[in-house]
């Protein structure tokens, strides 16, 4: 789905659980709608790429628990500092974080963020 412009509201019909271990919505026009229902639906979701996309400040602030993400790239987005450490909250699993000015956070080094 990278690099596509036709993806928003892409989930909004999807009621069940999907089997979705990866995505790249690098580039697209999701919104942050977009993106919570993605987490709702796809419970063992592992990896997402969400670099350039704009408008998704407070993203996880809705979601209770995103228990199977472990990589995520956030590079050229406009994510505050509290929607990371909200992240940390809900992603007890995340082993990297990928963000600009960094080649790759490798979150395993940290033990205050492994359980």
């Amino acid at each position: 789905l990278a690099n596509s412009q036709n993806v928003s509201h892409i989930f909004d019909n999807i009621t069940s659980p999907i089997i979705l271990e990866k995505i790249n919505l690098s580039e697209t026009n999701v919104s942050k709608q977009d993106i919570q229902k993605l987490f709702e639906i796809a419970p063992n979701l592992k990896t997402i790429n969400l670099s350039n996309i704009q408008n998704i400040t407070h993203l996880f602030d809705n979601i209770d628990a995103i228990p199977s993400l472990e990589v995520i790239d956030l590079r050229n987005t406009d994510i505050l500092e509290q929607d990371i450490q909200r992240l940390y909250e809900i992603a007890p699993n995340l082993k990297f974080l990928i963000r600009d000015n960094d080649d790759l956070l490798n979150l395993s080094t940290y033990n205050f963020y492994i359980n």
